[in-house]
């Protein structure tokens, strides 16, 4: 026998269904006859359409009746919005409810709410594996070290999730406990982080010995861009001879933050160009003035997105050396999209980028003109770090 609870749910599935059906009429433009019996009559086009998404209908049935707990239809409608982008198998397509969207966005005006790390997917792996940990966040006080795998968030594996899942479980309102659970070394270590309100720069700068100026480039989000132009005038002001462009563990972000910065470093030309489904090209474009001395840039494996834009118009402009490791290999672009009926949203990948030179790095990644494999944690024993600044001295020398 179906009990009340059930019976609760049973009548928000047949209300889940009747809107389901009126939003599909009304969306689609569905036109429907009406006999004097009260009987709707569609064709048979229209009529296969609508059982493609009346079968999650019967799904949700078989819950209501057999799942050993009861369910909330909203969660259920939220999982099968999820479940829609994961059926991608696109790791960068996700889709967001109205809080996880507004904090995404909070994110990428450089504040947000959470423990103060970068993320990214192992590309070997696929696993969660924290690449940055920002001075001073609760992250670093509570003892998250970079390299680290996330294996669990509040006690529940991880392991399979997309990246955004796993962000949307650390985020969450100020104040609160995050219980993050670490591999590292082959052991598990649980932390409980107090999330807080995160304010970062995406990026940091300072003059090196030799005339030697360093930026380091956290994400392509936030004020990358101010921070960037400041740095530069900041060195140039030092007397700066060369520079040294670091973005190393930097997964991406914007592709106009990445465009202002190449159009600072680069001569007139592609700085790279996307191509959708249909074939259609986007072309985007440097400007004439640029600074022009010598320039490395570090690259390692988990350089991607972004970073290879920006690491793979150098190298094909051969307007300065790469230096470090393979990066990581993503070269596709994503657009967030807002759903304003909802409040929700979705991140969905919508075209392949290339190089100027017509190479396309997806699942592929940029080899390094200069290919050093380790790196300390400190400038002095930072061996990419030192090969950068002895290939700037012998070309300042020279």
């Amino acid at each position: 026998m179906i009990r009340k609870k059930h019976a609760i749910i049973w009548a928000a599935i047949i209300t889940l269904t009747c809107c389901l059906i009126t939003f599909l009429l009304t969306s689609f433009g569905i036109r429907a006859m009406r006999n004097a019996e009260g009987e709707i009559y569609i064709s048979n086009e229209q009529y296969n359409m609508l059982s493609r998404y009346l079968e999650l209908n019967e799904i949700e049935k078989l819950v209501g009746e057999l799942f050993y707990r009861d369910m909330d239809p909203a969660d259920l409608l939220t999982g099968a919005k999820r479940g829609l982008l994961y059926s991608l198998g696109d790791p960068y397509s996700a889709f967001f409810t109205k809080e996880e969207l507004a904090s995404l966005y909070d994110k990428l005006d450089g504040v947000f709410t959470g423990i103060g790390i970068i993320i990214s997917p192992d590309k070997d792996s696929d696993a969660i594996t924290i690449i940055k940990v920002y001075p001073n966040s609760p992250a670093e006080e509570a003892g998250i070290k970079e390299g680290d795998i996330i294996a669990g968030v509040e006690g529940e594996s991880v392991v399979g999730l997309d990246i955004e899942t796993v962000a949307g479980k650390i985020r969450g309102p100020e104040g609160t406990i995050a219980i993050v659970t670490i591999l590292r070394n082959n052991e598990l270590m649980t932390k409980e982080i107090k999330r807080r309100t995160v304010e970062v720069d995406r990026a940091a700068y300072q003059m090196l010995d030799d005339q030697i100026g360093y930026i380091n480039i956290f994400e392509f989000t936030g004020n990358s861009v101010d921070i960037f132009k400041q740095a530069m005038e900041s060195i140039q002001k030092e007397g700066a001879q060369a520079l040294i462009i670091d973005v190393r563990g930097n997964p991406g972000g914007r592709l106009e933050d990445v465009r202002a910065i190449a159009d600072l470093l680069l001569p007139e030309g592609i700085i790279y160009y996307t191509v959708n489904r249909n074939g259609e090209k986007t072309v985007k474009q440097s400007s004439a003035q640029f600074w022009d001395i010598p320039l490395v840039v570090l690259v390692n494996g988990q350089s991607a997105s972004a970073s290879e834009i920006l690491a793979g118009a150098i190298q094909d402009f051969d307007r300065g050396t790469i230096v470090g490791e393979k990066t990581f290999g993503k070269a596709v672009v994503q657009e967030i999209i807002s759903i304003p009926k909802t409040g929700e949203g979705l991140k969905i990948t919508t075209a392949v980028y290339y190089t100027p030179n017509g190479r396309m790095i997806n699942g592929i990644g940029i080899e390094p003109d200069v290919i050093v494999t380790q790196a300390g944690s400190g400038i002095e024993d930072d061996l990419q770090l030192l090969e950068a600044i002895k290939i700037l001295k012998e070309l300042l020398q020279s």
